[in-house]
């Protein structure tokens, strides 16, 4: 759901579809060699370069061609009236030198001579007129005419530049996009942002370029803690693109995929509206809408986009139908309709819709670990005892290019600091100034890490999400990072051959990682085998508590939601004895909340003293204060726990119980016991 499309070079945006025609020559190219490709780099002049200059060259070479002919009348007439003044002077200079002829008979002939002349000169024009051609044009006549020639040409060249070296650009940019697709399908989105600008830059008006370099910097910014300046910049390329092209569905669609990773699900609406008014039958975009209205508490729209979406694909050939897509649409739609007031649906309940829909989510892909711990929840399985970490790893996968605005901003989780505040409340009661080395165990994007940073030598982050975990490196406050599920990881410190780390840690912390687990057995048994003696282990988790009324529970979240225009809250459980008994319980929500009586009882199991424990508002779920509590234990000495007190030896109360191994480790380590009415069982 919300996956972005790459376009090919070579063919129309198509759904489904994407690039890498020729993948497997390309990807072989080293760095060296995979700028060979026929695509201009600066600093190379091509033919469309080549022509825009000469048609340039050739305009200027015209008007400079028309000034001199507009020049050379004037130049004509000074070059005459030089000969005639020469002439002249030669004349009154021949004149004095013949004194010995007469004067009057000299004048005679000279006239004579001039109208012999004239009349000759006469003669030849009048037959030039009748026999004029284009060779016989005056050299004034002949440069202006090959000045508007070429005034002529070179503006032909120069208007007509695209359409005549036109589709050359267009097969350089269609390689550049070629190079590109490869590069982002690699997951080298660098490199693919690169040749993408020089596919635009070669050739503005090539639509799918503009749409894939939106798509690579979308890719990009997931990983980036600061995204402003990418998100900006790929808002940039799929608007350019829907310029070129305003009809095309799939940068429309990708527009609004990339407003609502941003969270921002009021500007991406409006795309993936504009997207189906091209293409009624995008499912995509009809799932994504719904996915947008359901995140806006607009329940009736997006069960209403849900439900069109898996029609569309009810009719597809189902050959050719993803059913992982499917089943991911009837688990939407089933929280969509676990959302809603119980009685708001017609003929059966909301919540039997809602698991109605679920199952069939789970016919399309049994192994759709959300769908599975989402029906979990709604029927309150006893017999799940944790989230599974396919569950939890995917869920935070895709939350975390958003966890920290979600979390923080919208929710107003404030773990982070209450548990900081708590821990240095504490650390000044018993004197502790700082901690050697400190497991942050579910760190997520490393909300906590900044507080422990100031308290810690050495400070470690676990988590299950891969996606989690980059955003946790980028903060720069751990110094190493383990992908992995809690107890298996702590294993780490539990190794009695590896002296430098077993049993060395001085401080363990949970912020919210056991919501997803009911049964902490396997949890606290890691924790104490991998502290330190008088290690700290602190936890946040959700409190469970007797509710006398579910139904009262229920309209009060929903009238606060209302009242914050929210829509309705959430459906609420009501406890049983039998949950208060057992100490935890799986919420409709999907998370798990203990006891109070559970977690003491578990601590003392594990033999941990409970420094401090309080109650806690740890976030908002649906416009109600969820109920938490925040403990602080810390390991002690197995002989303590055992040890009975003066009053209890005075009026003979029953000492505690412990089994063999415990005894039998104890006695080892005394050679005397000074305990009394210890009952072995």
């Amino acid at each position: 759901m919300g996956s972005r499309k790459i376009r090919n070079c070579s063919e129309l945006p198509k759904f489904g579809t994407a690039a890498g025609a020729g993948a497997g020559t390309e990807a072989a190219l080293g760095p060296e060699t995979r700028t060979v490709a026929a695509v201009p780099v600066a600093g190379k002049l091509d033919s469309h370069t080549v022509a825009a200059a000469t048609g340039t060259v050739m305009i200027a070479t015209g008007i400079i061609t028309v000034k001199e002919a507009v020049r050379w009348p004037t130049k004509r007439r000074e070059a005459r009236l030089e000969e005639r003044q020469a002439a002249r002077l030669e004349e009154s200079t021949s004149a004095v030198l013949v004194e010995g002829l007469g004067i009057r008979r000299l004048l005679e002939v000279l006239i004579l001579d001039d109208k012999q002349k004239l009349a000759h000169a006469a003669a030849v024009r009048a037959q030039k007129s009748k026999k004029k051609t284009w060779w016989s044009l005056s050299r004034n006549q002949m440069i202006a005419s090959a000045a508007v020639v070429l005034l002529a040409i070179g503006y032909h060249v120069y208007k007509n530049r695209t359409s005549l070296f036109g589709n050359e650009r267009k097969n350089q940019a269609n390689e550049a996009l070629r190079i590109g697709n490869i590069h982002l399908e690699q997951g080298d989105f660098t490199t693919a942002i690169y040749y993408y600008e020089l596919a635009t830059k070669l050739y503005p008006s090539l639509t799918n370029a503009w749409t894939n370099l939106g798509t690579a910097l979308t890719s990009q910014m997931r990983r980036m803690l600061d995204k402003e300046p990418i998100y900006k910049r790929a808002v940039e390329a799929y608007q350019k693109a829907l310029a070129v092209s305003p009809s095309d569905v799939e940068a429309a669609f990708n527009l609004g995929v990339l407003h609502q990773s941003m969270d921002k699900v009021d500007l991406a609406i409006p795309w993936y509206q504009r997207a189906l008014s091209h293409d009624p039958k995008h499912f995509d975009a009809l799932g994504n809408l719904g996915s947008a209205l359901h995140k806006k508490s607009d329940l009736d729209g997006a069960i209403k986009a849900y439900t069109e979406a898996i029609e569309i694909l009810k009719k597809a050939d189902q050959t050719l139908v993803d059913h992982h897509q499917v089943s991911m649409l009837y688990y939407l739609l089933g929280a969509a309709f676990s959302s809603k007031p119980v009685e708001s649906c017609s003929e059966m309940s909301c919540l039997d819709r809602a698991v109605e829909k679920l199952k069939l989510s789970l016919q399309h892909n049994p192994g759709n670990e959300e769908a599975k711990h989402a029906l979990s929840a709604l029927i309150a399985d006893p017999n799940v005892t944790a989230a599974s970490n396919t569950y939890i790893s995917t869920l935070f996968d895709e939350y975390a290019a958003t966890f920290d605005k979600s979390l923080v901003q919208d929710l107003n989780y404030t773990v982070p600091k209450q548990m900081s505040d708590v821990i240095a409340t504490v650390m000044t009661q018993k004197r502790v100034k700082s901690f050697n080395k400190v497991v942050d165990v579910g760190c997520g994007t490393g909300l906590l890490g900044p507080y422990l940073r100031n308290v810690s030598t050495t400070l470690v982050g676990i988590d299950l999400s891969v996606e989690m975990l980059e955003y946790a490196q980028q903060r720069n406050v751990y110094d190493m990072l383990y992908i992995g599920e809690v107890s298996t990881t702590l294993q780490l410190w539990q190794n009695k051959s590896d002296t430098e780390n077993f049993r060395q840690l001085d401080l363990i912390t949970a912020a919210d990682v056991f919501v997803y687990a009911g049964d902490l057995q396997p949890y606290f048994q890691s924790a104490a085998a991998s502290l330190k003696k008088n290690g700290w282990f602190v936890l946040s988790l959700e409190r469970l508590e007797k509710n006398e009324s579910a139904t009262e529970d229920a309209n009060a979240a929903g009238s606060a939601a209302e009242a914050a225009g929210k829509g309705k809250g959430m459906t609420k459980y009501s406890v049983s004895d039998e949950d208060l008994k057992r100490g935890w319980k799986l919420q409709l929500s999907g998370r798990f909340a203990h006891t109070r009586a559970y977690v003491v009882e578990l601590a003392k199991q594990h033999h941990f003293q409970v420094l401090h424990h309080e109650n806690i508002i740890p976030r908002k779920d649906n416009m109600v204060d969820v109920q938490g509590q925040l403990l602080v234990l810390q390991g002690c000495c197995c002989l303590a726990k055992f040890l009975l007190t003066p009053r209890q030896l005075l009026n003979e109360e029953r000492g505690p119980q412990m089994s063999r191994s415990d005894f039998l480790q104890i006695a080892e380590q005394l050679s005397f016991l000074r305990v009394t009415r210890i009952k072995l069982r």
